[in-house]
């Protein structure tokens, strides 16, 4: 099984969208600095004005930050484990196949349970259903590579009877 990336994200970061990206977040940092530089010597400054110059000087950072690839949300599966960064907060977590039980399927979560007996969900998006679609399957390959129980997934069997 050869490893796979899938995205979790609602944009792609093709070149463009990072070349402009890392425009506009350069823009919104220096705009902030210099913009706290006039409120500061002027000496009218307000809360308002410094929530607005920090709303600023944050977004140009979060664009800054998604442009590195560090706020990207995607799911890495491979031949013996499962990489999951799902909360762009968070760091990614490592699932190894010794350590799952099982893996449970639903319409819009994929559910890991690990051999110490806690739950890792993995809540899909309505917005890409093709993408979603192709990462449960990865999932249930990687399932069945490793011979781990799944729940919730009709077997073709059960489908013909009825």
């Amino acid at each position: 099984m050869e490893t796979r990336r899938f995205n979790l994200d609602l944009t792609d970061n093709d070149s463009v969208s990072r070349i402009l990206k890392s425009i506009f977040g350069i823009i919104c940092i220096a705009v902030a600095l210099i913009l706290s530089l006039m409120i500061y010597r002027s000496g009218e400054s307000t809360w308002s004005t410094w929530i607005a110059v920090a709303f600023l000087f944050l977004f140009g950072v979060w664009l800054v930050l998604k442009v590195t690839g560090l706020t990207d949300r995607y799911v890495t599966i491979s031949e013996s484990e499962i990489i999951l960064k799902d909360k762009f907060y968070s760091p990614a977590l490592v699932i190894r196949a010794s350590d799952l039980e099982k893996t449970g399927f639903s319409q819009l979560k994929i559910s890991f349970f690990l051999s110490a007996g806690k739950v890792i969900a993995l809540r899909l998006g309505t917005y890409y259903r093709d993408n979603s679609f192709k990462l449960m399957e990865a999932v249930e390959e990687f399932c069945n590579l490793n011979r781990i129980t799944t729940t919730g997934i009709n077997s073709n069997e059960e489908n013909n009877g009825l």
